[in-house]
């Protein structure tokens, strides 16, 4: 938990440099991104973020892309594909189960997002990272 809530500073921190945030703007993007991370294998909606931060949905949206830079969808969809990459690279859950962890309803849903995303397939994005951390790419008839 307490490095879902360094993410979310790092989010966060993001945000703070784009100049034209108030004071406001950035509070209501605070509540909301830690509200994602806690929140990140539930169904989420707008909805759901605007309430978490206290504002109504219409102001809650204007005031969450000037301080994030991004609407709360596209950060949500970031943030749970952020989170499916962890748990491609460290676990052994298969991809409906990660897609299930971070919230994504199917795994077909979730392999045309992560696609798009990552430019990669989820299966591949693990095989890669798996080549990667093992020190490069091998050479598969050795192997």
């Amino acid at each position: 938990m307490k490095g879902e809530l360094q993410g979310s500073e790092r989010h966060f921190a993001c945000a703070a440099a784009l100049p034209a945030a108030t004071r406001g703007e950035l509070r209501v993007a605070r509540a909301a991104t830690q509200h994602v991370l806690a929140h990140l294998g539930e169904p989420l909606r707008v909805a759901d973020l605007a309430q978490a931060s206290g504002v109504g949905l219409t102001s809650f949206a204007r005031e969450f892309r000037q301080a994030m830079g991004v609407t709360p969808h596209r950060y949500l969809r970031r943030a749970r594909i952020e989170r499916a990459c962890e748990l491609l690279r460290t676990t052994g859950l298969s991809v409906l189960e990660v897609a299930e962890a971070v919230g994504f309803r199917g795994q077909s849903h979730f392999s045309t997002v992560f696609t798009a995303e990552r430019g990669l397939t989820p299966s591949a994005y693990r095989k890669a990272s798996r080549v990667t951390e093992a020190g490069g790419v091998r050479n598969r008839r050795s192997a």
